[in-house]
């Protein structure tokens, strides 16, 4: 009778053990079937006049979104974690030969409606021999803003005018989508 108390004594105390090494596994599990996706949001061109240009920090960009992230990953948005921009790109694209000598760093936000603005990218130098800005981004989570449409707005510091009476800029951005079905 003693070695089959014994036997149970070891085997619950085996149980026990195994639990206390899974359980956090099971953690890592659902870490590991994170299912993250791209989705590239529209590209939108738009232009700068110069005479706008009279403040020290100007409106570079502002667009309103409207992601249905119903569409995107089905019916199962609660199985929805985590979105955030994965890219955020700023480009000169006419006239050909202008670059970013008049821009001394430049800041994005994100803001829907009833919401505080969510800081996505902070003030950057900006390389005056470039045409084009890639933002270093935040990782924040935006999940909750993006549900109701949204206002992608990129501010920029001027440190002199444009040379030319216009700039056209093309905004290219992305979103980085979470999922896990656990």
């Amino acid at each position: 009778m003693r070695t089959k108390s014994t036997r149970i004594t070891i085997l619950l105390l085996l149980g026990v053990g195994i639990a206390f090494f899974l359980l956090p596994s099971c953690e890592k599990i659902k870490e590991a079937t994170n299912i993250k996706f791209k989705y590239d949001l529209p590209d939108v061109t738009t232009s700068i006049d110069s005479s706008s240009l009279l403040k020290t920090e100007l409106v570079l960009f502002s667009s309103p979104f409207t992601v249905n992230i119903d569409s995107i990953i089905g019916t199962n948005t609660g199985y929805l974690k985590y979105i955030s921009f994965y890219k955020l790109r700023f480009t000169i694209n006419a006239p050909n030969l202008e670059n970013l000598d008049w821009l001394s760093s430049a800041r994005a936000t994100l803001m829907s409606e009833g919401s505080s603005p969510i800081e996505l990218a902070p003030s950057a130098t900006i390389n005056s021999k470039e045409r084009t800005v890639d933002f270093l981004l935040n990782d924040v989570d935006i999940s909750s803003a993006i549900r109701k449409p949204f206002v992608l707005s990129i501010y920029g510091n001027i440190n002199g005018p444009i040379p030319v009476a216009s700039v056209q800029i093309l905004v290219q951005s992305g979103l980085q989508i979470t999922v896990n079905p656990f």
